[in-house]
Formats: structure tokens, sequence, C-alpha cells
């Protein structure tokens, strides 16, 4: 059973994780879009 949790809260960082790129990718997009748009 302790087993299961760990696995589950490994699980929930990798998925934090991938959204925060995610966010960042995103962010970085946008300030580009918006610089393009600009120029």
């Amino acid at each position: 059973m302790r087993n299961l949790q760990k696995k589950m809260e490994t699980l929930d960082i990798r998925i934090a994780n991938n959204n925060f790129h995610l966010l960042l990718e995103t962010k970085i997009s946008w300030q580009s879009y918006k610089s393009i748009e600009v120029n």
C-alpha cells in the first residue's frame, strides 16, 4: 500500500513538471508572438 502511495506521488510530481514546462513554452511563444506583432 505504501508503495502505491509513493508511485502516485512520483506521478504527481511528473505531471506538475510537465505542466510547468507547458506553461513556460506557452509564455515564451506568447512573448515572441507579441514581439512579432510590435515589429
